[in-house]
């Protein structure tokens, strides 16, 4: 990557090892990123990612918009009910891919 360029991760942690990416952020190799996601959530708080001036740090809600509370509400309450019924939940995480 250029020294200009910034890394946008919002995908997987595991997709950047961390502490390369720290050790070229400390010598400038890149002009810095924005990371969503981390190899391990929640980032530990001596992760020295925090220390760092040319990073941004978001939590991993990037699915966070007007309404969503109450969408996540709705949808837990339908679960919750679907649960208490023996019935499959919506937007069930499958284990063996992760997501």
């Amino acid at each position: 990557m250029k020294k200009s360029s910034y890394l946008v991760n919002i995908s997987r942690g595991e997709i950047i090892k961390e502490d390369h990416l720290i050790d070229t952020l400390n010598k400038r190799r890149i002009a810095g990123a924005a990371l969503d996601v981390f190899s391990h959530e929640p980032l530990d708080k001596s992760s020295p990612l925090f220390k760092l001036e040319n990073v941004l740090l978001t939590p991993h809600i990037s699915g966070n918009f007007p309404g969503y509370q109450e969408r996540v509400i709705d949808m837990f309450a339908t679960n919750l009910n679907r649960f208490a019924d023996n019935k499959t939940i919506k937007n069930r995480v499958c284990k063996k891919r992760q997501y």
